[in-house]
């Protein structure tokens, strides 16, 4: 499922708008902070993974509806010319949003350091169940940074991330993205691989541009998601 294939970005074959930029202020606690609920029903983003295989690959999200503690999307699936259908119900809290979820508990005040900085944090957690899988997700939160500074999730997949840059360019089409780039690891019982995401809050869902890179046996593999284009509006 593409939903859960962008928390981890892992199981790599198992599968404009008006917005803001990197820099305005984080939004409050609630639903709207979350990458998706933040957007209007029919908003839409589309992907083109690269994978080690000769194959092309893309995706495209769309909004389907909103609930108080999460969202349904549907994903449709390009590859060798087949086109595959599939609706997902995802938490408010997923991809590293706990601070979304009508449950989120703030745990602690933390600072965290990018780029030599410091930035106060509020520490927000939320425990939830997707698809019968018990997941635990942490985010820092600063005040005036639109994404979280770090995120950790638990679960079938686990996911590490921190800030390494706050400002950063991503090309889509003819326009360039500001964007906050992370660096981190995620881990699965296939393995441990390394991991870089680019967010930004002026796109449906966030997530703009990730590489995952992992090796087996010798054998390097890399595991690109770029965004094509994308439609929507922002709440």
């Amino acid at each position: 499922m593409f939903a859960r294939l962008l928390a981890p970005l892992v199981c790599v074959l198992a599968l404009t708008a008006a917005g803001k930029a990197s820099g305005d202020a984080a939004p409050a606690p609630g639903p709207k902070a979350s990458a998706w609920a933040s957007w209007t029903i029919g908003s839409w983003v589309a992907y083109d993974i690269d994978t080690s295989a000769p194959e092309r690959i893309s995706v495209k999200q769309s909004l389907l509806a909103v609930d108080e503690d999460g969202f349904r999307t549907r994903d449709e699936t390009t590859r060798a010319g087949a086109t595959s259908k599939v609706e997902s119900q995802v938490s408010l809290a997923s991809f590293g949003y706990p601070h979304a979820h009508p449950k989120a508990q703030k745990v602690a005040t933390e600072v965290v350091n990018v780029q030599g900085k410091p930035y106060e944090c509020q520490v927000w957690r939320a425990r939830y169940s997707e698809e019968g899988v018990q997941w635990d997700a942490i985010a820092w939160v600063s005040d005036g940074i639109e994404q979280p500074l770090r995120i950790r999730v638990q679960g079938k997949h686990d996911l590490s991330l921190d800030v390494d840059k706050l400002e950063d360019y991503v090309p889509i089409g003819q326009r360039k993205f500001r964007s906050i780039r992370y660096t981190g690891t995620v881990s699965s019982t296939a393995g441990r691989s390394s991991i870089q995401q680019w967010r930004s809050a002026a796109v449906p869902g966030a997530l703009v541009r990730s590489v995952t890179t992992s090796e087996k046996d010798g054998q390097k593999s890399v595991f690109t998601m770029q965004v094509r284009e994308f439609r929507g509006t922002k709440l």
